[in-house]
């Protein structure tokens, strides 16, 4: 979800290839707003499941919390002070 809300915020040259149902650009940066708002509780929580998942469940659990703290910008590195 947020991955794809990324891939479609950017404006893309080849409009006519879009489908019928496919996002526009402003849709997907409204939808990248909205979850940018929730970023921090989906990260507690994914945070706390990463902790909780034994050695070897953790790797798609990762890629998730990657996905949102890139959603996340500024709200993250506010928070816990990253440059």
């Amino acid at each position: 979800m947020v991955e794809y809300n990324i891939s479609k915020s950017k404006p893309d040259d080849e409009e006519s290839t879009r489908l019928p149902y496919d996002l526009t650009v402003d849709e997907a940066q409204e939808n990248l707003d909205f979850l940018r708002s929730q970023a921090e509780s989906w990260l507690s929580v994914l945070f706390n499941v990463y902790s909780a998942a034994n050695q070897m469940s953790r790797g798609m659990i990762g890629d998730v919390i990657a996905a949102w703290l890139t959603v996340a910008g500024e709200i993250v590195s506010d928070y816990y002070q990253f440059a």
